[in-house]
């Protein structure tokens, strides 16, 4: 059976009022200043944050095909990620929506295309990542996840 890193289903779940009144700013700000979103590496203030550094990483030296805004980042931040493996699920979530609409770059416009009734629950997050790890009697010392293999990201043509 050829591995493959599962679909990330999620039914979604309403911003809270904080939320909505946040990402309305920021896409307000994005009308008003577009100059401020720009690509997740040239954000000054997120090369600090260790998340956006993972998601960083994760684009350049794995040579993702595609590439997310600072406000796209941010946004998952303030909804669903809150952790590395956060990071990777929303990265996952955005390498598909990517390879289905043949976009190279995702920004804020993006991210809301993405969770139309809302961000995946903790539940819906804990779930997937489960669903990916790679089963006790196949790991090796330095991989338990099928997200860490990236051969399984280059494979995923239309399964978005």
């Amino acid at each position: 059976m050829e591995k493959r890193i599962p679909e990330f289903q999620f039914r979604g779940s309403p911003l809270s009022e904080d939320n909505t009144v946040r990402l309305l700013d920021m896409a307000l700000t994005t009308l008003n200043k577009p100059e401020l979103e720009k690509p997740i590496e040239q954000d000054e203030v997120l090369k600090t944050v260790f998340g956006a550094q993972i998601a960083v990483k994760r684009i350049s030296v794995w040579e993702l095909p595609f590439n997310i805004s600072n406000f796209f980042f941010i946004a998952s931040v303030m909804t669903f990620v809150n952790s590395p493996g956060m990071v990777v699920a929303m990265l996952w979530l955005a390498k598909c929506y990517a390879e289905k609409n043949k976009k190279t770059y995702l920004n804020l416009s993006d991210w809301c295309e993405l969770f139309p009734a809302g961000t995946p629950t903790e539940q819906e997050c804990s779930d997937w990542w489960d669903s990916q790890k790679i089963p006790f009697e196949e790991r090796t010392t330095t991989n338990d996840n099928l997200v860490d293999v990236r051969e399984l990201w280059m494979k995923t043509e239309g399964q978005a």
